[in-house]
């Protein structure tokens, strides 16, 4: 058996073999499922997709651009698809 021990904050820290066991390493996110009173099972949550999954797939070259720069981008657009449909 192995006895994790709990800080006044509410955090646990997992034994080793437990972790090892799970494959739980830093940032990992368990989950805790009721079974009877009094006895929870711990497992390792599945992973979720996360917009900030996503971050740096998208690369631009230069500069970041100015929100500024991004409403003339907009407008320009909106102008440019509005002479489209006058023509």
């Amino acid at each position: 058996m192995s006895i994790g021990t709990m800080t006044s904050k509410g955090q646990i820290t997992i034994p080793r073999a437990i972790r090892k066991d799970l494959n739980l390493h830093t940032g990992a996110k368990v989950e805790f499922t009721w079974l009877k009173e009094g006895a929870y099972a711990l497992s390792a949550a599945p992973a979720s997709a996360s917009i900030m999954d996503l971050r740096g797939v998208a690369r631009r070259e230069g500069p970041p651009m100015t929100l500024e720069d991004m409403d003339a981008a907009i407008v320009a657009g909106a102008l440019e698809s509005v002479l489209e449909s006058v023509q």
